[in-house]
């Protein structure tokens, strides 16, 4: 009763169930409609996904924020338990919020974006995904490697593409010292072209 008010119902509650899946259900129509639709014009593709993602938890909050209320649940009382619960839940999922919050950090900042080509802690490729907990990258073996958002944060990595496509990769090639300078030159030159 300190959480529930006068008018919960089975009927309150199916309708509150009701709305919960119909916001969550035009949250993602307009993240499929923002996604299709964003390609049209010169947006960059992390802007892209973060803005989406970030639109995704938007529409979940509200919906559950909604939902709550129309069952009749009063948001003061719950929210003092809450606080009060977040100090003891907040020890022991650190970690989880911990990957969470970085997660925001790296839509917000972008130091790494889908698309880059980044090496953390000698993992190696393409960042294909970003999510709320963890990073999903794959690797040129076609590996897929799941890297938590904090370790991303908390470590220090290198982007090959944060601003810039073009790069440089050094490959070493040993020849025998009385090999002719100019034909390992040359050769090596029509390999590259090639």
């Amino acid at each position: 009763d300190y959480f529930l008010g006068s008018n919960v119902s089975v009927e309150t509650l199916a309708l509150a169930f009701v709305v919960l899946v119909g916001i969550v259900y035009v949250t993602k129509t307009i993240q499929y409609f923002l996604m299709h639709t964003l390609h049209r014009f010169s947006v960059d593709s992390g802007v892209k996904d973060s803005f989406i993602a970030l639109v995704g938890y938007f529409g979940w909050g509200l919906g559950i924020a909604i939902a709550l209320s129309m069952a009749g649940i009063r948001m003061q009382n719950l929210a003092i338990v809450l606080g009060a619960l977040s100090v003891g839940i907040g020890f022991g999922l650190q970690n989880i919020v911990n990957n969470f919050v970085s997660g925001i950090i790296i839509l917000f900042e972008r130091p790494i974006k889908v698309g880059d080509w980044i090496v953390v802690k000698g993992n190696e490729g393409i960042v294909k995904r970003i999510h709320m907990r963890a990073t999903e990258i794959e690797t040129f073996n076609k590996a897929t490697v799941i890297l938590p958002n904090s370790d991303i944060l908390s470590n220090d990595f290198v982007n090959w593409t944060h601003s810039n496509l073009l790069g440089r990769v050094e490959v070493k090639v040993g020849v025998g010292y009385d090999a002719d300078v100019l034909a390992v030159k040359e050769i090596l030159l029509r390999c590259a072209a090639n």
